[in-house]
């Protein structure tokens, strides 16, 4: 009985880490996790905050993966009417199912101006990443409600992320 129990010991040493390693999680759980840090992320530079957890996807920039996301809001709470506007995120997955917000590649400033303000949705389409939104047809919509469809591309150059329109037609 004596032999049993240092070589019982040292096998509980060195089994206990693996015990304590969440279970894998599912897409639902990850997408509501990743979804939450967006919004704790994006309620520190701005208000009137919308996250599209639908919006979330897995993606490489320079090799890294990590998920990618966008939110709408009135960055530094300015107030009034039209003053959201979409901010894509990068989220790196951390050690025991968390997530965290990439600053390299999630401020506010790193969103070209040049996207739509009104953006609907983001996706991996045939390996690109794309973008679909409303834009205003001038002189004829109202604040509150864009009527023109646009569709194009994300790419991260330059350390920004900007929109590059997609010829519909080659699709």
């Amino acid at each position: 009985m004596r032999r049993l129990v240092p070589p019982l010991f040292a096998l509980m040493m060195f089994s206990s880490p693996a015990d304590e390693l969440p279970p894998p999680e599912s897409e639902r759980s990850r997408v509501q996790k990743i979804a939450a840090v967006v919004e704790a992320h994006a309620e520190t530079v701005g208000c009137n905050v919308h996250v599209d957890p639908a919006s979330i996807v897995p993606y490489r920039v320079d090799q890294e993966f990590l998920y990618l996301a966008y939110y709408a809001a009135d960055i530094g709470c300015s107030g009034g009417t039209a003053m959201s506007r979409p901010v894509i995120v990068a989220v790196k997955p951390g050690a025991y199912g968390r997530y965290f917000i990439d600053s390299t590649r999630s401020s506010p400033a790193q969103t070209s101006d040049a996207f739509p303000r009104h953006i609907t949705r983001i996706a991996l389409v045939d390996g690109d990443l794309r973008y679909e939104a409303r834009r205003y047809d001038d002189g004829k919509d109202a604040l509150c409600c864009p009527s023109l469809t646009e569709r194009g591309r994300v790419v991260f150059e330059n350390g920004m992320w900007r929109p590059r329109p997609v010829d519909e037609r080659r699709r």
